[in-house]
C-alpha cells in the first residue's frame, strides 16, 4: 500500500516521495458536470465498441488474402479498440465511482500510462496509413517501407509521449478517507511552468505533429494524382486508352474525400480539447464553462469512434486477389511511320486486380495502391 491517512488537510503519498498538504479542489482538477460527461462517455463507448467490432470482423473474412492497407487497417482498429477500453470504458467506470481509486499506486499510474498510449497510437497509426498511402502514389514502382514496419514505427512512437504520465500522475488520499488518482500538477508539487512545458510537449506530439502530417501527406498525395492525371488526358491516347484510364480519376477523388473527411475529423474532434488545455495552463480553472469541460475533456478520443466508419466507407468491397495480374497498354508511335501501335503485356501483381494502364508507373509492380 502507498496511501496513507493523515491529519492535515489533503494527504498526498507518491511512490517515493513524502507527504504534502494540498487542498481537495486542486486535487480533483477544474469542475465539470459529471452526469453530462458520463452520458457522452457512454455514448462514445458504444459507437466505438460496434464500430470496431465490425471492422475486425470484415478484416477477417479478407485477412488470408490481406494487402497493405487491411494490414494498416487492423493496426488502426486496433489502436482504436485500445482507445474503446481503456480511454472510454475505463473513464466511464472511474466517473461512475466519483473518481476514487481502489487500486495501487501503481495501478494508478500505469492506467494513466496505457489511457494516453491508447490515445497517441491511435493519432500515429493515421500518420502511418498516410505515409503508406504516399509511398503506394509517390513511388509506386520502387521498394517501399513494408505495412509491418510501418505499423510497428507508429506503435513505438506511441510510447514516448505515454511514458511521463507513469512520473505524472499518482494515488492520493485526502482526510476524507477516499483515494484518488490524480495529476501531480493538482498536488503543487509540480510548479505551473513545468505544466505549460509538459502541455506544449503532450499536445505538439499527440495531436498537432499528427494533424501537421496528415495535412502534408494528402496534400501531397491529391497534387501527385492530379498531376498524372492531367498528363495523361493531354496526352495521345486511343479511346480505349481513354477508357482504361478512368480508374485514376477515381482514386483521385477518393484520396481528395478520405483527406477531407480524415484531416477534418481529427482537427475537430482534438481542437477543443487542445483549447481547453491551453485556457487550463495560462489562465484559471473557473475560466472555461463546467459543461464545455465535460465534452471538450473527453471528445479527443471521439476520433476512435468515426475511424472504423471511416474505414468501412472507403474501403474496397472486397480485397484483391493475392496472385493477380493487371495488363499494361502501352501506346507507341514508330519512327519510321506515323502509323502508331498497341502493345498488351501481363505482368504480375500481389494483391491485385486484372486492371489496364497507359503508363506503367501509374500502378505500382508489387500491389495496387489503394487495396
Amino acid at each position: 500500500m502507498v496511501t496513507l491517512s493523515h491529519p492535515l488537510p489533503n494527504a498526498v503519498h507518491d511512490l517515493a516521495g513524502p507527504l504534502v498538504a494540498v487542498e481537495q479542489p486542486d486535487v480533483l482538477g477544474p469542475n465539470y458536470d459529471k452526469g453530462i460527461r458520463e452520458i457522452i462517455l457512454g455514448i462514445m463507448f458504444i459507437v466505438a465498441l460496434i464500430g470496431n467490432h465490425r471492422v475486425l470482423w470484415k478484416l477477417r473474412e479478407k485477412w488470408a488474402k490481406r494487402g497493405r492497407m487491411t494490414t494498416m487497417a487492423f493496426n488502426l482498429t486496433l489502436a482504436d479498440i485500445f482507445v474503446t477500453y481503456f480511454s472510454l470504458l475505463g473513464q466511464l467506470i472511474w466517473e461512475l465511482l466519483d473518481r476514487r481509486w481502489y487500486l495501487p499506486n501503481f495501478a494508478c499510474k500505469l492506467f494513466k500510462v496505457c489511457q494516453t498510449f491508447a490515445m497517441t497510437s491511435s493519432n500515429y497509426m493515421l500518420v502511418a496509413i498516410a505515409i503508406d498511402r504516399y509511398v503506394a502514389v509517390i513511388r509506386p514502382l520502387n521498394a517501399f517501407i513494408s505495412s509491418r514496419n510501418l505499423a510497428l514505427a507508429a506503435w513505438s512512437i506511441s510510447l514516448l509521449p505515454s511514458l511521463p504520465s507513469f512520473f505524472i500522475f499518482l494515488k492520493v488520499e485526502p482526510e476524507d478517507g477516499n483515494a484518488y488518482c490524480v495529476s501531480k500538477f493538482y498536488t503543487n508539487d509540480l510548479n505551473k511552468d513545468f505544466r505549460k512545458a509538459y502541455m506544449f510537449s503532450i499536445l505538439g506530439s499527440v495531436f498537432i505533429l499528427p494533424l501537421f502530417l496528415l495535412l502534408v501527406l494528402y496534400l501531397r498525395i491529391y497534387v501527385e494524382l492530379w498531376r498524372k492525371n492531367t498528363f495523361f488526358f493531354k496526352g495521345e491516347m486511343s479511346n480505349d486508352s481513354r477508357r482504361s484510364n478512368n480508374t485514376l480519376p477515381k482514386a483521385k477523388s477518393k484520396t481528395l474525400k478520405m483527406t477531407i473527411v480524415i484531416t477534418v475529423t481529427f482537427f475537430i474532434t482534438n481542437l477543443p480539447y487542445i483549447f481547453q488545455e491551453m485556457i487550463l495552463s495560462f489562465h484559471n480553472q473557473d475560466s472555461i464553462n463546467q459543461y464545455l469541460i465535460a465534452l471538450f475533456g473527453i471528445i479527443s478520443a471521439s476520433n476512435s469512434c468515426f475511424n472504423p466508419f471511416i474505414y468501412l466507407y472507403f474501403s474496397p468491397k472486397t480485397e484483391s486477389p493475392a496472385n493477380g495480374s493487371f495488363r499494361v497498354t502501352f501506346t507507341r508511335r514508330s519512327t519510321s511511320s506515323s502509323n502508331s501501335y498497341r502493345e498488351e503485356q501481363q505482368m504480375p501483381l500481389n494483391g491485385g486486380p486484372t486492371v489496364t494502364r497507359n503508363e506503367v508507373f501509374s500502378v505500382p509492380i508489387r500491389e495496387h495502391p489503394w487495396t
